[in-house]
């Protein structure tokens, strides 16, 4: 059974925080008011990860940047902004 109340609590701390490379999955628990186990309880019970919803906000806000910014797009910057480590990091996650 999914902790429907956790979950959207730690959505919306990741949805705030994405873009920072050093988030981590502590301060996201925190965020959400929860231990890191139970943490990884509920987002199990929805069949995810606290890292793949993660990099699913990271990746798509990167498409929406990439998609929005013409011919001279900026890799490194995009990376930072999304909280990619670096534009390889980037590319890989959005090649996969």
């Amino acid at each position: 059974v999914v902790n429907a109340d956790l979950f959207r609590r730690s959505l919306r701390f990741m949805e705030r925080n994405y873009h920072r490379a050093d988030l981590s999955i502590s301060e996201i628990s925190g965020g959400a008011f929860t231990s890191v186990s139970t943490l990884f309880r509920a987002f199990r019970a929805a069949e995810t990860s606290p890292h793949a919803v993660l990099r699913h906000l990271r990746t798509a806000a990167a498409r929406y940047d990439l998609a929005h910014s013409g011919d001279h797009a900026d890799y490194a910057a995009i990376s930072r902004e999304n909280g990619f480590r670096s534009p390889r990091s980037m590319r890989a996650a959005l090649a996969s």
